[in-house]
């Protein structure tokens, strides 16, 4: 017994004597990175994944990750997440058009084909302009314009004889200039980042009246489907479609793009 004793000590004390002396070098999230791109170009898509997901579990933030692990889970035919990590990394980076046409590309795929509801075509460019300026130039324009008016002001009424016509007819132009701007600005946001969205993750799903088993079955949505979410209760999700259609499905068959 004392034997047994002694010998549990000596196991112990060696344990302590050796283990400052051992070195565990952790990877930094470079060196993942570069690790994860290294699979991705050699084929081995399992471990790419892996290694792009392990930098998400630190809470890397980065559109490239969200891109890189877009396309490993698309060559693995997971397009349900291929497709949200493509969303998640337009949201990251709205102005990239490689990302954009990527996940247009993804979602060719899917079963759904669901046609937006029709809008004018001068609307469609403007839209199209909003997206390519993106919320951070809309933020900068209208900070530039507010600083203009301030500067204009200033000019004003620093001037012995005040306000001309003019610098009046100036002030109207800025200040018109960045309320549009302002309100460009208000429905590009509302548009790319203030609207929740979830991609659906299932094979197929029922979507129903109400959030509930009882309620009847309007239409269904299939694996990879980007909704808009606009109310939750309990376990349910109340969403839309881009052509207006709209009712609830279960939490657990999507997930949300944020």
């Amino acid at each position: 017994m004392e034997l047994r004793v002694l010998a549990r000590w000596v196991v112990l004390l060696g344990v302590f004597v050796v283990a400052p002396c051992t070195h565990v070098r952790a990877e930094t999230a470079e060196e993942v990175f570069s690790r994860a791109n290294e699979a991705y170009a050699d084929g081995r898509y399992d471990d790419a994944v892996s290694a792009y997901e392990s930098l998400l579990l630190y809470r890397v933030r980065d559109p490239v990750v969200e891109y890189n692990l877009a396309g490993a889970l698309f060559r693995q035919d997971r397009r349900g997440e291929a497709i949200l990590h493509y969303e998640r990394a337009v949201l990251l980076a709205p102005n990239d058009r490689e990302i954009r046409e990527n996940l247009e590309y993804a979602k060719s795929f899917c079963l759904d084909r669901i046609d937006p509801e029709p809008v004018p075509a001068s609307l469609a460019y403007a839209i199209r302009l909003q997206n390519g300026i993106g919320t951070t130039l809309h933020g900068w324009l209208a900070l530039g314009l507010w600083w203009l008016l301030l500067l204009v002001i200033v000019v004003g009424l620093a001037r012995r004889d005040g306000f001309k016509a003019r610098i009046g007819w100036i002030l109207a132009i800025l200040v018109l200039l960045l309320a549009l701007t302002g309100a460009s600005w208000y429905v590009t946001w509302k548009r790319l980042v203030g609207t929740e969205r979830a991609v659906v993750q299932v094979t197929a799903v029922e979507v129903l009246g109400g959030p509930g088993r009882n309620n009847a079955t309007l239409f269904t949505v299939h694996e990879g489907l980007t909704v808009e979410l606009r109310d939750e209760r309990n376990d349910w999700s109340q969403v839309s479609l881009s052509n207006g259609l709209s009712g609830w499905l279960p939490s657990a068959t999507i997930e949300s793009v944020r």
